[in-house]
């Protein structure tokens, strides 16, 4: 598809899953996309799974155990196995005491934590109470906006319905993890892919858009690159310079370095706006582009991250491949 807004596409979903390669920003668009929401009129929750420092930095607020206000109209909370897995223990077996008398067990609780799925179940169970919420007949939020960990852990959670599915064919433990299932399967749920335009990134965030669309069957509603450079020369294209070099060298001989340096920018832009409009050309879903903002990025540079989600990227596709 080309490159397009995807900010219309992702308000119509109830669960977005925010995921892509270790250090491509997925915080930094979970926070822009909550906040582009808000400012729409949605009440969006972003859910952490992991290390709550880079939302934190974001908000320039904490980050707890419960879904608390951190500006904007955005809510936020981290979802901790502590408070996760004694959560759907009692869904389990049908008691909260029972289930904290459980957890509190040493033995049991290293079991928990060490058992496959185990924790990643308990941790869609959460996500899908948060979802389901409703406030007054309506949805508490909309939407839900989970920063998951880098792509290999994300695609693990996405296997956990199959793992267990075995060992959980009757009882409550069945029923979470159908309900897992039903809640990654429904129309209203997609993964958005992060990305930055460097080549090696764009492979494989390609591969995982494949498994994620492929194996998983999971809808990816948008891809997202992240730290996009603007051009190093706006409005002088490479073959413009390479016509007005020989004048300049003519005029000024001292400029040889400074054109050398021209071009190479020149020539890393290209390759960057390439990579971005291959990834745009190879998956089924709009393909917005974020500029690079510096950190710790303020209210000011989060508005400009939600507003190019809205707006068409300005990549010039047919210009990379003349």
């Amino acid at each position: 598809m080309p490159l397009a807004p995807v900010l219309d596409v992702l308000l119509d979903l109830d669960l977005v899953l925010v995921t892509g390669k270790g250090g491509v920003g997925k915080s930094l668009v979970s926070v822009a996309l909550a906040e582009a929401a808000a400012r729409v009129g949605a009440r969006p929750l972003v859910v952490s799974l992991g290390p709550t420092a880079a939302l934190e930095t974001l908000f320039d607020a904490p980050v707890g155990p419960a879904p608390a206000g951190v500006g904007g109209g955005v809510e936020a909370v981290a979802l901790a196995p502590e408070q996760t897995v004694p959560a759907a223990l009692a869904r389990v077996l049908g008691s909260e005491r029972l289930a904290q008398i459980a957890h509190r067990n040493r033995a049991l609780r290293s079991f928990f934590d060490a058992a496959p799925g185990v924790v990643e179940l308990a941790a869609w169970t959460a996500i899908d109470r948060l979802v389901g919420l409703r406030e007054f007949g309506l949805r508490r939020y909309h939407p839900v906006i989970v920063d998951m960990d880098a792509s290999g852990h994300a695609a693990m959670m996405l296997e956990v319905p199959d793992l267990l599915a075995p060992f959980a064919r009757t009882g409550a433990l069945a029923r979470l993890v159908e309900a897992t299932r039903a809640r990654l399967s429904a129309p209203s749920t997609a993964a958005l892919l992060v990305a930055t335009p460097a080549p090696l990134v764009v492979e494989e965030t390609l591969a995982l858009y494949d498994e994620l669309v492929g194996a998983r069957d999971l809808l990816v509603a948008a891809v997202v690159l992240n730290r996009v450079p603007g051009p190093p020369l706006p409005g002088l294209g490479p073959a413009q310079l390479a016509a007005l070099a020989p004048a300049l060298l003519a005029a000024a001989p001292d400029l040889a370095a400074d054109l050398s340096f021209a071009r190479r920018e020149q020539a890393r832009y290209r390759a960057v706006v390439e990579a971005a409009c291959g990834l745009a050309r190879s998956v089924d879903a709009p393909v917005a582009c974020v500029p690079e903002i510096p950190m710790p990025a303020g209210r000011s540079a989060l508005l400009a991250a939600g507003r190019a989600l809205g707006e068409f990227p300005r990549l010039d596709c047919e210009e990379a491949t003349a």
